[in-house]
């Protein structure tokens, strides 16, 4: 009988024993410490709940959580803590936002890539910083105008095309291609030639950061061929034993000037100039030659017109319509004629040379200042001042007879001094 009181003893000390145990593993389960925080410095704000659902707190948060509780958790965006903004990015391939699980000695890794989400502690997570990784919004500024007109410059931004000035958002870690957009705005060419920062006209940027860019756009002057009026027998309106005389029609943009070009040789010597129209003239008349039927290769000289888009300084060279032109020059040319060609170096020489009675001195001078023009004989003696004042840098042409000075055939001189530069061209008369 006692045996069988002390198995049924020893029986219920073992169930109460047990029952008493096993509420006190429940009620008092492991108790971990986690943080949350933002990827941005770790500050911001963000929303934590422990088995309730998550309220604003600011981070970095640090809670005491039991194993087997849920903690839940929710990202904030469009938070600007360092003057961009932070948001939840879902379409950015392989850069979307997630939440991530770092422990000190461990890695970042992301384990869900929504923005709210909840997470069953467990023992394991003591210590682990639950980590809201947004992406931040890059600005980039875009300035650029266009010379002369009252349009906007434009450029192309991934395909979309955007007016200036332009603020376009783009993420972080993004690369984008942007580029200008050619415009035809009143017989002008509008395009862009270089930015700011330098490199290709077709830009990739790789977005890290506020940003700003600086389009230039320079316009070129549309004209064609009919519309300058320039064509064989058209361009050249000059009969023979007349001064080259040029026409054409003026271009419907105010902003265009006209370049007048020639390039050629008279005499075996190179004769050479350009100089600039204003808008509203449609005729340039050369100072020096005449157009001829017959002449020799020495004798040709090419003349075009070329429209300047003045807000720029642009020429448009592509153009053709260019005339030959079958020349001498003019044995009457007496007046001093000062071309505004585009000089860049002293020069004189005469034609014809060799002359009988007359011949035209031509010399020109790249800076303003005083040039003497004297012809001297094989001697030295001076024979004749042709030139002593003061000039703006150009060409210029005078006139010299032996009838006024009644020389003998031979060698004469003609000297020229100008600034610090001396030149001496030699001439032959020959009766």
């Amino acid at each position: 009988m006692k045996q069988k009181s002390f198995l049924f003893n020893l029986v219920l000390c073992f169930l109460f024993g047990a029952a008493m145990i096993l509420p006190q593993d429940q009620t008092d389960p492991v108790e971990i410490t986690v943080t949350v925080e933002n990827n941005f410095d770790g500050g911001g704000l963000a929303k934590v709940g422990v088995d309730v659902p998550p309220i604003q707190v600011n981070c970095p948060y640090t809670t005491k959580i039991k194993v087997g509780q849920t903690l839940n958790l929710e990202a904030i965006e469009n938070q600007t803590p360092d003057g961009y903004t932070w948001i939840w990015n879902t379409t950015q391939s392989g850069k979307k936002s997630n939440w991530s699980k770092l422990f000190i000695s461990v890695s970042n890794t992301p384990f869900v890539y929504t923005k709210a989400t909840s997470v069953v502690v467990k023992k394991t997570d003591d210590g682990a910083i639950f980590v809201s990784n947004q992406t931040k919004i890059c600005n980039l500024s875009f300035q650029g105008s266009l010379n002369g007109a009252t349009a906007p410059a434009k450029i192309s931004f991934n395909g979309t095309q955007y007016n200036l000035p332009a603020t376009i958002q783009a993420l972080y870690g993004s690369e984008n291609t942007v580029q200008g957009v050619t415009q035809e705005l009143n017989h002008i060419s509008f395009a862009l030639t270089s930015w700011s920062d330098g490199g290709a006209l077709s830009k990739t940027i790789n977005t890290s950061q506020h940003q700003s860019y600086t389009a230039v756009f320079k316009g070129t002057a549309i004209w064609s061929e009919t519309e300058r009026g320039i064509g064989h027998y058209a361009f050249i309106s000059s009969d023979y034993g007349e001064y080259v005389k040029l026409n054409w029609n003026e271009h419907p943009n105010s902003n265009v000037a006209y370049k007048v070009v020639c390039d050629g040789t008279v005499g075996g010597r190179p004769y050479n100039y350009t100089k600039t129209i204003n808008h509203g003239t449609t005729t340039y008349t050369d100072p020096i030659l005449i157009s001829v039927k017959d002449a020799t290769l020495d004798n040709r000289v090419t003349y075009n017109v070329y429209p300047l888009y003045v807000p720029d300084n642009t020429i448009n060279q592509s153009l053709t319509g260019s005339e030959v032109v079958l020349v001498e020059v003019c044995k009457q040319a007496a007046k001093n004629t000062n071309q505004n060609a585009v000089v860049t170096q002293y020069a004189v020489a005469n034609y014809p040379n060799p002359f009988n009675p007359t011949t035209v001195v031509n010399y020109q001078v790249p800076q303003a200042g005083r040039v003497t023009l004297k012809v001297y004989d094989i001697m030295g003696r001076e024979i004749a001042t042709l030139v002593d004042e003061n000039k703006e840098a150009g060409s210029y042409n005078v006139n010299f007879s032996m009838d006024k000075y009644r020389l003998s055939s031979g060698v004469y001189f003609c000297r020229m001094i100008a600034g610090k530069t001396m030149i001496t061209n030699k001439m032959i008369l020959s009766k």
